[in-house]
């Protein structure tokens, strides 16, 4: 749901600009969509309402020209100044949500790993003290 704020930015829009605001200004799609959870094509719907807006300058990461390297977001003036200006509590709280969120995943994702690699740890161990047993058995049979 798109809440209108002061601004006529939706809440999305001031999340994408807080994004940008908090990489130092400019920010790959990537780090966009890292920040805010925005989809595809609200990242691209943004960066075409902001641009014209005023707010971002839109170009493309390393060269600035090429449609294969990452889009990228730098801040104007004015979007800069909206910013500071703070977001609104609503924009604040579906930033925070999305952030959240992504740190939740990013946990499960690390337990996951460990999970599978005590998981194989494990099963190694239990290689080892079959391999212990039978080097013991053998080594007891041959002293008989």
């Amino acid at each position: 749901m798109n809440i209108k704020v002061g601004t006529n930015l939706d809440v999305k829009s001031e999340a994408f600009l807080r994004a940008v605001y908090e990489s130092g200004g400019t920010a790959k799609t990537t780090e966009i969509r890292d920040r805010t959870g925005l989809s595809q094509k609200e990242r691209n719907y943004r960066f075409e309402k902001l641009d014209q807006m005023g707010y971002i300058d839109t170009g493309y990461a390393n060269s600035g020209t090429s449609r294969r390297d990452p889009k990228e977001a730098t801040l104007t003036d004015d979007g800069m100044a909206i910013v500071e200006e703070g977001i609104s509590p609503e924009a604040r709280e579906w930033v925070l949500e999305n952030e959240v969120t992504e740190k939740v995943e990013r946990l499960e994702q690390r337990i996951d790993m460990l999970e599978n690699q005590t998981s194989q740890t494990h099963n190694r161990l239990k290689s080892l003290e079959k391999f212990r047993d039978r080097l013991a058995s053998l080594m007891f049979d041959s002293e008989n």
